[in-house]
């Protein structure tokens, strides 16, 4: 879009107007890690969705891996191990509850008032992550005794309960760490998606299933599936291009990197991404 303020300036506002908005955008929903980090995939995706006719949730899983390979993320083969396990659900609270009697460890990575919110909110959409620390190589963190020697709780430094990364090389450029998702659930309620067709839920679903996203405020008008429980008028009828490219950056960009360092990269993704979309 070009101002013209008088006959000899012209000042060219658009690309200022789209670079802002891309990065609140990428600011905006995208949930960083308690390290300070952006989780993703690094293994493969495999997801399980239940609560429909099979038809529907194989639908469902069907789009995940779809958009999963559309935007770089690895996808499991046939019989692969579910990580990514998708609930819809007449009664989520109740459902959640029982989950964390049954298997208390799937929410290890929660606090107490987040699962407490987990099974006693009111949202249309429940959902966590399980996320590892790894080396920013890849290496998996250990816990260090003094039966394998060096430094850690069996040296007289640190605890038992503490995670330790040992040979991982310093930088001052990049995290010695990275943080992989483990596994994610999404629970939907099952009355509030009711006039909802199955592109808009599974369009919806995948957004969450590939990044750590928050879904309580609403999203720039019109630029993310994010807004469909927000918008009763008009919600968004699929993926956006503005998701596709958040994502595509997400696993394009070096996850070793702060999530603010990250999200520059990402920022400047998007906006090529976008720019040529629209050529």
């Amino acid at each position: 879009m070009l101002a013209q303020t008088n006959p000899d300036e012209i000042v060219v506002t658009g690309e200022r107007e789209t670079e802002r908005a891309v990065d609140g955008f990428v600011r905006d929903i995208g949930e960083e890690t308690a390290e300070g980090q952006l989780a993703r995939w690094e293994g493969a995706v495999c997801p399980h969705v239940t609560g429909l006719r099979d038809e529907h949730n194989g639908y469902i899983a069907g789009t995940i891996t779809t958009v999963a390979e559309a935007v770089g993320a690895e996808v499991g083969e046939a019989g692969c191990n579910v990580n990514l396990v998708v609930i819809i659900n007449a009664d989520p609270n109740t459902l959640i509850s029982e989950m964390r009697n049954q298997q208390p460890l799937l929410f290890d990575s929660l606090n107490p008032p987040e699962r407490r919110s987990l099974a006693e909110g009111i949202e249309p959409v429940r959902l966590w992550s399980v996320v590892s620390t790894r080396g920013s190589d890849g290496r998996v963190a250990q816990r260090q005794d003094g039966a394998t020697g060096g430094l850690g709780p069996g040296a007289g430094l640190g605890n038992a309960d503490t995670l330790y990364l040992f040979g991982v090389l310093p930088s001052r450029i990049l995290r010695s760490t990275r943080i992989d998702l483990g596994a994610t659930f999404i629970v939907l309620d099952a009355a509030r998606i009711e006039g909802l067709n199955l592109q808009q839920i599974s369009g919806f679903v995948s957004m969450l299933a590939l990044a750590q996203l928050d879904t309580r405020e609403p999203v720039s008008p019109g630029r993310s599936i994010l807004n469909l429980f927000h918008n009763a008028d008009a919600p968004p009828d699929d993926l956006t291009p503005w998701d596709i490219a958040y994502l595509r950056a997400l696993y394009a960009t070096d996850n070793r990197h702060s999530a603010s360092s990250q999200r520059g990269q990402m920022a400047r993704m998007m906006r090529e991404d976008l720019a040529a979309d629209e050529e």
